[in-house]
């Protein structure tokens, strides 16, 4: 499939092909509370032949047509691999943090418009190594994801755990001082259900303000609720640039596992979703996602 012409499309299960068998399965694991399954079906290009430079030949018509070039400006990333970054780190966050009281939500600003990556990372690596020391705690894991604001500056978003402690209740106002750079606010997360969708949500998504409201073409289904606001969904990715690296961890945090279908058995499905991958090649691909919840 011709990956600089694919045309990708939101759909629903009865309006599949005949011909789709699901070939491909993934099961992940997130601390047995959450099972992700992807499954896919390829039906490979049949007329597309590949010439020397970015041409290819469609053997059906005839023709000779020029792949579609990224044009000067574009990201490098897209959407589609944004969007499984994102997928990644909802996993990651959903294997590690489940609401207990040693967990704590953590997000560090900066007053002025701070757009230095360098700076960025050296700023947050002396916080994080003064806020161990604060607490005397070596065993303090973190997940750190940073995030564009509108006007053009980062801040960070961290989940912070105490692995060797039942409870971790930082005092806000103290840890604020270890940031002199702009605002540090603080919360527990015991009140969040599914807490790496909450994020992942809060993270993509751009709220639809009076500001902005002109600016978008908007159909039904680029809108949603969170938390009584109006989002638009996916909007923030654009942000992203190709430079940034969207998060980071400390090494104790735990990478989800891939399991089987046996697991299966426990697991209430949650969620399901269907997108086809169709390119001018005539390849066609469908990928279906789905969520599991462990059943209580």
């Amino acid at each position: 499939m011709n990956k600089y012409t694919a045309k990708i499309t939101k759909m629903q299960a009865k309006d599949l092909p005949e011909w789709v068998e699901w070939k491909y399965m993934k099961f992940v694991n997130q601390a047995d509370r959450i099972i992700d399954v992807t499954l896919i079906s390829k039906k490979p290009a049949v007329y597309i032949k590949n010439l020397k430079g970015r041409e290819y030949l469609n053997l059906k018509t005839g023709e000779v047509r020029a792949m579609q070039e990224k044009k000067a400006g574009e990201h490098y990333r897209n959407k589609r691999s944004l969007r499984k970054i994102f997928r990644d780190l909802r996993q990651l966050i959903n294997t590690n943090f489940t609401g207990e009281e040693n967990e704590q939500f953590l997000t560090l600003t900066y007053k002025d418009n701070m757009q230095n990556k360098e700076k960025l990372y050296k700023d947050f690596e002396l916080f994080w190594k003064t806020l161990k020391y604060r607490y005397k705690d070596e065993n303090l894991q973190y997940i750190a994801i940073t995030e564009p604001q509108g006007r053009g500056a980062w801040h960070i978003h961290l989940l912070v755990k105490a692995i060797s402690k039942l409870t971790f209740y930082p005092e806000y106002k103290e840890i604020q001082k270890l940031w002199p750079h702009g605002n540090l606010k603080g919360e527990a997360l015991k009140s969040v259900n599914n807490i790496g969708s909450y994020f992942i949500a809060y993270f993509t998504n751009i709220e639809i303000t009076e500001k902005n409201r002109g600016i978008y073409e908007l159909s039904d289904s680029d809108i949603a609720e969170k938390n009584g606001k109006k989002v638009i969904k996916g909007e923030r990715l654009d942000m992203y640039p190709d430079w940034m690296k969207i998060y980071r961890t400390t090494k104790g945090i735990i990478k989800p596992k891939i399991t089987d279908y046996a697991k299966m058995q426990n697991f209430n499905q949650t969620y399901e979703s269907l997108i086809q991958i169709k390119g001018e090649n005539g390849g066609e691909m469908y990928i279906k996602s789905e969520q599991h919840k462990k059943k209580k």
